[in-house]
C-alpha cells in the first residue's frame, strides 16, 4: 500500500509538472505587466525546481520528499492565481493545474468551490476599481443630494455641483461625501475591504450608483481571500511535510 501511495503521488507530481510548464510555454509570448508579475513568475519557477528535487529524494524519507514536492507546487499555483487576480486576468488554467492535488483534500476542494465561478474571466483589479471609482462616486453623491432636496428638478444642476467633493482620508464624518472620501483614499492605499464596508454604509439612496460597483468589488475580495488562503495553506503542508 505504501509503494502504491508513492507511485501515486509521483505520477500526481509529474502530471502538475507537466502542465506548469505548458502554461509557462503558453504565457512566454506575454510581456511582463507589472514588477509584481515577474517576482509571481520566479516564485513559481522556485518552486518548480524544489519539487524536483524534494521528489528525487529517495530511501525511507522518499513519501515525506513527495508531499514537500506537492505543497511547493501548490504555493507555485497560489503565485499564479495572485498574479492574476492583481491583474484582472482569468485564471482558468491557473485554477485547473489544483484539480488533481484538490483530490482527497477538503481545504483545496473548498478554495477551488469559491474561486470557480470567475476563473473563466477573472475578477476586476484593484487598479480598475479605483479607476472606476470617482464616476461612481460622483453619481452616488447625486442620488444622495437628490434625495434631500427641492427634487429631481434640481438634479441636472446638482450633478454638477458633486464634481467638486471633497476627497482624502482625513475627510471626517458620517455624511455621504465624507465616507465616499475616505473610501477613495482607502483604495488609493491598497485597502479594497475597507473601502467596500464604506460603500455598504452609505444609504439607500445611493444603491444605485453603487450596486454595480459593489459587486465588482466583492467578487474581487473574495477571490483574493481565497488565494490568500491557498497560500497559507500550502506553506501549513510543506511544514507538515518536513
Amino acid at each position: 500500500d505504501a509503494e502504491k501511495d508513492i507511485a501515486a503521488l509521483r505520477l500526481e507530481i509529474a502530471t502538475l509538472r507537466s502542465a506548469l510548464q505548458t502554461l509557462d510555454q503558453a504565457m512566454s509570448g506575454q510581456k511582463d505587466e507589472t514588477a509584481r508579475q515577474r517576482e509571481h513568475g520566479k516564485a513559481l519557477a522556485d518552486a518548480v525546481d524544489k519539487a524536483r528535487t524534494e521528489a528525487s529524494a529517495v530511501g525511507a524519507g522518499e513519501k515525506k520528499a513527495l508531499g514537500a514536492a506537492r505543497a511547493s507546487a501548490v504555493i507555485g499555483v497560489a503565485a499564479r492565481l495572485s498574479s492574476a487576480v492583481e491583474s484582472g486576468l482569468p485564471f482558468a488554467s491557473e485554477l485547473g493545474l489544483l484539480a488533481p492535488l484538490a483530490q482527497g483534500d477538503a481545504k483545496l476542494g473548498e478554495i477551488t468551490t469559491v474561486l470557480q465561478p470567475h476563473a473563466a474571466t477573472g475578477v476586476v483589479s484593484r487598479a480598475a476599481l479605483a479607476a472606476g471609482f470617482p464616476a461612481v462616486a460622483k453619481a452616488a453623491l447625486a442620488d444622495d443630494l437628490a434625495d434631500d432636496s427641492f427634487g429631481e428638478r434640481l438634479l441636472g444642476k446638482i450633478k454638477g455641483l458633486v464634481s467638486l467633493r471633497r476627497v482624502g482620508a482625513d475627510v471626517p464624518g458620517d455624511a455621504v461625501d465624507a465616507k465616499l472620501a475616505r473610501a477613495e483614499a482607502a483604495l488609493e492605499a491598497g485597502d479594497v475591504a475597507k473601502a467596500v464596508d464604506l460603500m455598504k454604509s452609505l444609504p439607500p439612496q445611493t444603491a444605485k450608483a453603487t450596486s454595480a460597483w459593489l459587486a465588482r468589488a466583492e467578487a474581487h475580495l473574495a477571490a483574493k481571500r481565497a488565494v490568500d488562503q491557498l497560500a497559507s495553506y500550502a506553506v501549513t503542508l510543506l511544514g507538515a511535510a518536513r
